[in-house]
C-alpha cells in the first residue's frame, strides 16, 4: 500500500513538472529553429575530379591499365593451402 502511494505521488509530481515547461523561442538564425535558413553548401572538392585530358592518353586509359607488380612474377604453382601443411 505504501509503495503504491509513493509511486502515485512520484508520478503526479513528474507529470506536474512536465506541464510547467515552456517551449523555447529560438532566434530565426538558430539551427534548432525550423524556419531557419539552411547554410550554403561549400564548393565541391576537386580531389577526385576526372580530367578528360588525362584519360585520353593511352597510358592512362583504364581499359589498358594493368596492375604493376614491380617486376615480380609468380605463377603460384607448387603452393599448398595453409590447412594442408602438417
Amino acid at each position: 500500500m505504501y509503495l503504491r502511494m509513493l509511486l502515485g505521488t512520484a508520478g503526479v509530481l513528474l507529470l506536474a513538472g512536465c506541464a510547467g515547461t515552456t517551449v523555447p523561442v529560438w532566434p530565426s538564425n538558430h539551427p534548432a529553429n525550423p524556419a531557419a535558413v539552411e547554410a550554403p553548401l561549400p564548393p565541391a572538392s576537386q580531389t577526385l575530379a576526372v580530367n578528360g585530358a588525362i584519360l585520353s592518353s593511352p597510358e592512362m586509359n583504364p581499359a589498358t591499365l594493368k596492375p604493376e607488380m614491380g617486376g615480380m612474377h609468380h605463377d603460384m604453382k607448387g603452393m599448398q593451402p595453409a590447412h594442408d601443411k602438417k
